[in-house]
């Protein structure tokens, strides 16, 4: 333990960081096994972890090196060890904080006091709609797509509470060829959090900038950058960013896109939001509403190509060659194909001859993209892919 360096810290003067040479030499095999690579990780960390707690003499919260450089170590991505050290952080090895690092524990009491994350405040969610709903064991849980909108939350959010929820056998994971499900196992009272407890990182920037904002600017005025805002509150970008749309949503702040950045259109010391005294700031539409309008247009593009050009049960081209046809980024078209797919336009299919197929022919006079109404009744059916069906045939 001769390597261990001091590591400056205004949450707690003990820490100590752990130089990236003392990591084991030996790499775990990824290659030759069925595990999932996180899962290997996991059981690398508790040994290399339990080997260093043996020898910790001073009992001292050692800071481990950085999940890049562990990454890097292993030869695996960031997201691998994040995977890996929230499911060690859940077995109580660690303690992950922003801006400090992740430490090893060497007691049952908390390093750090931390806000309740939004992972955990969805597996709460979870536990009381089990409750609520007198769901029993070997019960299926629902499509919980509707929590995502209840909590306004991300699917990887949701993921990582229905991951936690399986590892710690409240749940069972079954998958088919078409969907995964969640079945329940082992019912667990849901946690009643106070209001210090359950607020988010999100939700507490959002109060500390809005109050910002309200004693120090006035409406018209340019705020700082996201990336300095994020120096400013030593928080990430990310987070940041969730703030903003907070703002935005509400009226507060207007982000334009490009070099014309977020002003203030609102504050309770001055509530006046005519700021329309230069070209730039009534000429273009806001960050949000230049989004909306963008993969509004997208998703109508798409819809327009399966009307002229394809009929019900034809699979459509890969998210690749559509991007490419359209030239936008594949993210955009996943996001216009998961919005026609709730709109029961497409279908996705998984397996060997999955894809995405035509379920719903619409004509386009009849129907809104924003309501998702029409007048007239549209012809469904849930489709087969020929290839899949004629295998069976034949």
């Amino acid at each position: 333990m001769d390597k261990i360096k001091t590591c400056e810290s205004q949450k707690n003067n003990d820490l100590k960081k752990i130089d990236f040479q003392t990591l084991p030499k030996k790499i775990p095999d990824f290659k030759n096994t069925f595990e999932s690579k996180d899962n290997i990780v996991k059981k690398w960390l508790i040994d290399w972890i339990n080997s260093i707690l043996k020898s910790n003499e001073n009992n001292i919260n050692l800071l481990l090196p950085s999940k890049k450089i562990i990454a890097k170590h292993l030869g695996v991505s960031i997201g691998t060890i994040q995977s890996a050290i929230r499911y060690i952080e859940d077995l109580g090895y660690v303690e992950s904080k922003q801006k400090i690092g992740t430490v090893i524990k060497t007691s049952s009491s908390p390093i750090f006091r931390k806000l309740t994350s939004k992972r955990d405040l969805t597996i709460n969610y979870i536990r009381r709609y089990i409750k609520e709903h007198n769901l029993k064991s070997g019960d299926v849980l629902p499509d919980l797509d509707f929590i995502i909108k209840v909590l306004n939350i991300s699917k990887n959010t949701l993921r990582l509470a229905l991951n936690f929820m399986v590892e710690s056998n409240e749940l069972k994971q079954t998958k088919t060829n078409i969907s995964i499900n969640y079945i329940v196992s082992n019912v667990q009272n849901p946690k009643e959090y106070n209001t210090n407890e359950s607020i988010t990182l999100v939700d507490k920037l959002y109060y500390d900038i809005k109050n910002y904002i309200k004693t120090n600017y006035k409406t018209g005025d340019k705020l700082p950058s996201n990336s300095e805002l994020g120096q400013m509150f030593n928080t990430s970008i990310k987070t940041i960013n969730d703030v903003c749309k907070k703002l935005e949503v509400e009226n507060i702040i207007c982000a334009k896109r490009g070099k014309y950045g977020t002003i203030v259109i609102y504050n309770e010391n001055n509530q006046h939001s005519n700021i329309n005294s230069k070209p730039e700031e009534y000429i273009f539409a806001s960050s949000l509403d230049a989004q909306f309008y963008y993969y509004q247009k997208i998703e109508k593009n798409v819809l327009k190509l399966i009307q002229n050009q394809y009929s019900l049960g034809d699979k459509l081209p890969s998210i690749y060659e559509l991007a490419k046809s359209f030239d936008v980024s594949t993210n955009t078209i996943r996001k216009a194909l998961n919005n026609l797919n709730k709109k029961g336009i497409v279908q996705f299919l998984r397996g060997r001859y999955g894809g995405t197929f035509v379920s719903s022919i619409l004509d386009e006079t009849y129907y809104d993209l924003n309501t998702s109404q029409k007048s007239g009744e549209a012809y469904k059916w849930l489709s087969l892919n020929p290839e899949y069906f004629n295998k069976f045939i034949n």
